[in-house]
């Protein structure tokens, strides 16, 4: 959990989408969940990277 706590904030923060330190907590926390818990964890950092754009979406 923490290793991709730390890891999700720091991709997060290079590609420059705002608050990277609490979406990497929020990985972090939701990497606890068996099999949902990755995908979870995803979504609000790929939401914020569609309305920077599509570049830093995909």
């Amino acid at each position: 959990m923490c290793v991709i706590g730390v890891l999700a904030g720091l991709g997060t923060w290079l590609i420059g989408l705002p608050v990277p330190s609490a979406l990497g907590m929020f990985a972090g926390v939701t990497e606890f969940i068996p099999i949902d818990g990755p995908i979870v964890g995803a979504i609000p950092a790929l939401q914020l990277a569609a309305t920077q754009g599509t570049s830093t979406f995909l």
